[in-house]
């Protein structure tokens, strides 16, 4: 006996993949958008401290409303607290200073015939400045307040000026 034959049917062939947009590659499309909205959340962020113009003038209170804003106050200009003249080593007077003072300086060693050394140190012996050479000028910022006194060591002619 004879078995009838049947054809089996040709297997399913899989659809073919649609590709990914070649803009998504990579992160994938999510990815792009997180980036996107990490970017704008940045921007926002870094404009929020940004002054926006505006046409009205801030209204401070107790301040005139003449429609004028006021001008800024003025830094106050530093003190002159010491100021001395002279050749060879000497000690100021006593000074008292706030928390930041300067102490600007010019020497001119050129009468002494070479290079010469111009120091200043402060009270505990530490030095504010210390130069070898013809001439020069300088300042040395400082930032202890308190009553102070300094010592200029040089054989050259100097100039010294604290502010504060």
């Amino acid at each position: 006996m004879t078995m009838p034959q049947f054809s089996q049917p040709a297997p399913a062939t899989p659809a073919p993949k649609k590709s990914k947009a070649k803009g998504c590659a990579g992160i994938g499309c999510l990815g792009v958008i997180a980036v996107i909205v990490i970017i704008g959340v940045a921007s926002a962020m870094s404009n929020k401290n940004t002054p926006t113009s505006s046409s009205a003038a801030p209204v401070i209170a107790g301040a005139p409303t003449s429609g004028a804003a006021a001008p800024a106050p003025a830094a106050a200009a530093p003190k002159t607290l010491l100021t001395l003249k002279g050749t060879g080593i000497k000690n100021t007077a006593q000074f008292t200073t706030g928390s930041a003072w300067t102490v600007a300086y010019t020497f001119d060693c050129t009468a002494f015939g070479s290079q010469g050394n111009f120091v200043v140190s402060d009270e505990t012996g530490m030095p504010l400045v210390n130069e070898l050479k013809a001439k020069g000028s300088g300042s040395s910022p400082q930032y202890t307040g308190g009553t102070h006194h300094l010592e200029i060591n040089s054989e050259c002619d100097w100039t010294l000026n604290v502010t504060g």
